[in-house]
């Protein structure tokens, strides 16, 4: 195996699959990135027969890329002590492997008491210890002062207020100063974005100006940049962002839309950013002191990825690619999926297809490189077992034992996808019900901080030499009839 820093992460990859799955088509969007016919390209390592261990040593051998694991904001210290069930993978991943690196999306909304709105995983609303959730006194400001937050309905993240021991504070502070204290370092998109200052400026102009220069979708490829509108009191608001033939409309096409120009509606989008990152704005919401409500644009996860991969949150600092970008994501079940069994939104949205005018447009002008998008599927990680439980051990590494054997005897990959299904039901009829209730709840389907079985007494993983030998395609095959095993 090649080490990556001889030919390059992806190209380094690709020689490790060789004929494999995914293999052929990883090495023609390489080759389709160096003749310059694509500029932007992708291939997901879920469905690749790249070797587990060897896509960890490849990466640990990358001192130039650190992949971001994208969580979202919450309390993150059942996570970071493994106790949290299946988001412990972003520990595994992040800490115990140290292939990637946690940057929180931190533009999100708060759950709601019936959990039935808002980020109903990670809990932003609330703190959570031992997979038991405490709501937080949530508060709003408009321009007639500070109101409690109703839990009927969620709010826009950035814009929330919590009052802890009389000390009022954005809701993100409170979490980044409690997750400060942390064994796994955090970091924010918001504030690695909005550190890039004018550059990021610049990536999203560019954006919105290739959009407009396309008569034909102008408005469409415009309104996929964004999320919907929303106010600085943190509730939604209707309508969207449009072209004009000046500028931009924001709102409902109503009485009391606006219409901004291009440089206002960067610093308008820009507005959550800034409240997160930069004191003064920071102070302004707290305070109330020079507040101003406002109607936001908020950026779409599409428009979030375009400007992670071309602001090269993933790269080194001071490191330049050789003719192409490279930007190998750890993605959840939401993004990354486990395929084929489930698709992630990257995939199943065609995100490539949508995101390639804008990194063609950037290339063009000069912005961006061409770029390759790996995306790895962060929730292999959740088959392996903890270090206080011998009895998964012995059972998980059975398990990938008989998957790998079973699939050696068949070259198709697709009869080979249907025999990994068929192995992992029989082997779960016989055996499964001896995994620990732990194990069995990473798979049914739940994906929340709060409620989950009771944590193991040591939450280390164990790697097994059978887990390290399976394939990632493989890996995801067994996650994936896992899931359906378990489904509550």
């Amino acid at each position: 195996m090649t080490p990556h820093n001889d030919i390059g992460l992806g190209r380094a990859i690709a020689e490790a699959i060789g004929d494999g799955a995914g293999g052929a088509e990883l090495r023609s969007a390489i080759a389709g990135l160096e003749s310059g016919r694509r500029t932007l390209d992708w291939a997901h390592l879920g469905k690749c027969d790249i070797v587990l261990a060897d896509l960890v040593s490849l990466i640990r051998s990358a001192g130039d890329h650190t992949p971001p694991r994208t969580g979202h904001l919450g309390d993150w210290t059942d996570i970071s002590l493994g106790r949290s069930g299946l988001l412990d993978y972003n520990t595994t991943i992040c800490s115990e492997f140290g292939v990637g690196s946690p940057l929180l999306f931190d533009t999100t909304s708060t759950e709601t008491e019936a959990m039935d709105q808002g980020d109903t995983i990670y809990l932003p609303g609330s703190t959570v210890r031992d997979g038991k959730a405490s709501q937080l006194p949530l508060l709003v400001r408009d321009s007639a002062g500070l109101h409690s937050a109703s839990r009927t309905r969620s709010w826009f993240s950035p814009f929330v207020l919590t009052d802890t021991d009389g000390r009022v504070e954005l809701l993100s502070d409170l979490h980044r100063r409690r997750n400060t204290g942390l064994t796994m370092p955090l970091d924010y998109v918001s504030r690695r974005l909005f550190a890039e200052g004018d550059r990021l400026r610049t990536l999203m102009t560019t954006a919105l100006e290739a959009a407009r220069r396309d008569t034909k979708r102008r408005n469409t490829l415009t309104s996929s940049l964004f999320a919907g509108l929303v106010g600085t009191d943190g509730a939604p608001r209707e309508g969207g962002v449009r072209c004009t033939e000046s500028g931009y409309a924001i709102g409902d096409g109503g009485e009391g839309a606006g219409e901004v120009s291009l440089p206002d509606l960067v610093e308008l989008t820009l507005l959550p950013f800034s409240t997160l990152n930069d004191p003064q704005a920071r102070q302004r919401h707290v305070t109330g002191e020079g507040f101003r409500e406002q109607v936001v644009p908020m950026l779409s996860n599409m428009f979030l990825t375009i400007l992670m991969v071309q602001a090269r949150v993933h790269a080194a600092p001071g490191s330049t690619p050789a003719g192409f970008d490279e930007h190998l994501h750890w993605g959840a079940i939401g993004m990354a999926g486990f395929p084929p069994r489930k698709k992630g939104y990257f995939e199943g949205s065609e995100y490539p297809r949508r995101t390639r005018p804008f990194f063609e447009h950037a290339h063009d002008v000069g912005q961006a490189l061409p770029a390759l998008f790996l995306v790895a599927p962060a929730v292999l990680f959740a088959l392996l077992p903890r270090r206080s439980n011998l009895v998964d051990v012995e059972l998980v590494d059975d398990l990938c034992r008989t998957v790998r054997v079973a699939a050696g005897g068949e070259s198709n990959i697709f009869r080979q996808a249907e025999l990994i299904e068929r192995t992992v039901e029989q082997w779960y009829e016989t055996r499964g019900e001896q995994l620990s209730a732990f194990y069995r709840g990473q798979f049914n389907g739940r994906r929340s901080l709060s409620g989950g079985s009771e944590a193991p007494a040591d939450p280390r993983v164990v790697v097994g030499d059978e887990f390290a030998r399976l394939t990632c395609r493989q890996a995801s095959l067994i996650v994936g009839a896992l899931n359906r095993l378990n489904q509550v």
